[in-house]
Formats: C-alpha cells, sequence, structure tokens
C-alpha cells in the first residue's frame, strides 16, 4: 500500500493523473487521506474531465446563440442547470494560446471582466490554484472566483483539456490557505478549455462551463443572459491575442521561461502526432 501511495504521489508531481488513476484503482484497504490528498484530487480532476469529454463530444443537444465565421457560442439547460459553451477556429499554434492562459498576472489586461487574477500558488507544473476577482456593478462588485486548474493531455483527441474545478469547500488545498470571499464566491460547477491541434498554425478553441453566482437578488435569467453573451467576446479576445502574439509581452515571456514553455512544446507534439 505504502509503496503504491508514493508512486500516486510521484506522478501527481509529474501530471501523470491517468497513469495515477490506474494505481488508485488497485489500492485496498483504508489509507490516511490527510496524508494523501493527491488520491481523492486525481479522481475529481478525472470525473471532471470525463464529464466535460462528454459533453464537448455532443454538439446536437446544444441551441445555437451566435455564429460567424471563426466562433459559434451554445447553451443548454436552463436556471441553475445553464450550461454556456464556445467553439473557435484560430488562425494560431498551440503555444501563444496556452501562454495567454500560462501567465496569470495577465489575464486581467485582455479579459475585461477581470479586476485582478493571482496565481496562489503552483504545485506541480501545470496546475495552478487561481483567485479571479471580478469587475462587476454592485451587487457583484465584490465578486471573486478561486479553483484549481490543471491540463490533461488527450491523445486521442489530439488536444490539451485543462479543467477547473472551484474550491469554495476548502480552507486549505495542497498546504495552500484559501482566501476567506469579501463577497459573493462565484462556483465553477463544471469549468474546461479544449484545445485540439488542427495544424501547425490552426487551433479549436473549446469552452465549457456551468456556474452560480449565489446571488439571489439578480434574477439567474438575468445572469445567464449575461453570460450566454459574454463568452462570445471572451473567445474574440482569445483570438486576437494569440494572432498579436509575434513580439507581444507573451512572446517574451515564453522565451524568459524556456523550461517551463520547452515543456508545454513536448507536450503539444506528443499530442500532435
Amino acid at each position: 500500500m505504502e509503496e503504491k501511495l508514493l508512486e500516486i504521489k510521484d506522478l501527481f508531481k509529474n501530471e501523470r493523473l491517468s497513469s495515477a488513476f490506474e494505481i488508485i484503482s488497485q489500492l485496498q484497504g483504508e489509507y490516511d487521506k490527510s496524508q494523501n490528498p493527491e488520491v481523492d484530487i486525481i479522481k475529481a480532476d478525472l470525473e471532471l474531465a470525463n464529464e466535460c469529454l462528454s459533453l464537448l463530444a455532443d454538439l446536437e443537444s446544444w441551441t445555437l446563440v451566435k455564429q460567424t465565421e471563426e466562433i459559434a457560442t451554445f447553451t443548454k439547460g436552463s436556471s441553475s442547470e445553464f450550461i454556456i459553451r464556445a467553439e473557435m477556429i484560430a488562425d494560431s499554434p498551440m503555444l501563444p494560446i496556452l501562454a495567454l492562459f500560462s501567465e496569470v498576472h495577465l489575464l486581467k489586461d485582455w479579459v475585461p471582466i477581470l479586476k485582478d487574477a493571482t496565481c496562489l500558488s503552483q504545485p506541480t507544473k501545470f496546475r495552478r490554484i487561481i483567485q479571479y476577482k471580478y469587475n462587476l456593478p454592485w451587487p457583484a462588485n465584490d465578486m471573486d472566483m478561486v479553483v484549481t486548474a490543471v491540463g490533461i493531455p488527450i491523445a486521442d483527441n489530439n488536444s490539451a483539456l485543462i479543467v477547473l474545478r472551484s474550491l469554495d469547500s476548502y480552507t486549505e488545498f495542497l498546504g495552500v490557505n484559501i482566501p476567506k470571499p469579501e463577497g459573493p464566491r462565484l462556483t465553477l460547477t463544471i469549468g474546461c478549455l479544449n484545445l485540439t491541434y488542427l495544424g501547425p498554425e490552426k487551433t479549436q478553441v473549446s469552452l465549457i462551463a456551468k456556474s452560480n453566482p449565489h446571488m439571489p437578488i439578480i434574477p439567474v435569467q438575468l445572469v445567464n443572459y449575461a453570460t450566454k453573451h459574454g463568452v462570445y467576446y471572451f473567445m474574440e479576445a482569445v483570438r486576437n491575442k494569440a494572432n498579436a502574439f509575434r513580439g507581444s509581452v507573451f512572446e517574451q515571456l515564453v522565451e524568459a521561461n524556456p523550461s517551463y514553455y520547452q515543456d508545454l512544446r513536448d507536450r503539444i507534439q506528443g499530442i500532435s502526432t
């Protein structure tokens, strides 16, 4: 048992979640969850990943909201079961798009809805614990969200799947104290960003999100309306930033962090063949 738990920790550290899950399924007997938090984290990450992949694989049950040549947005469900989806074909390699989301501290510069974004911790190379603070009018002016985000290569789909899980129920996660909310805290029930390799200069970007703002003062229909239209402008911003990568601060940061971005290049190579 102890040997398997140590192997799981090592695989977790090296972002090999699927391999770690195979060992988890072999565990027998009780183990100390407080000393082995990686087990439940891997289970939750892969459960969410599977749910996201299932949603991504089905386009028939979604309702089209808006479509242009490059971007389409969709919804399904209503009220508390409302989910948004966006699809975009970007004339960009995958690396610049991944760089946009890797440099968390710059998100507020190009995502208008954000007041701030802080990486609270980077427990492993491709996992972040992030706090987002939103730039919204009253009564949502102090809204925030705290998530764990991790990238999972999906070789069968030639894609990199980033799953995001809210940490509302945690006061501490992987040794990091989760800040208390100063206002309403947005819960991301389902959150994923999937980047599919279509060629050296072409990437499909897919986004799915289901959230709960915990704000009964605002009708849920109004929140859903704002969300389904806002996601289009978010994808448009991703496209524009990726197209302007050359000579940008993002290209400078890629060059300044060769170890991290070479690992990303290697992961992209692994899913593109």
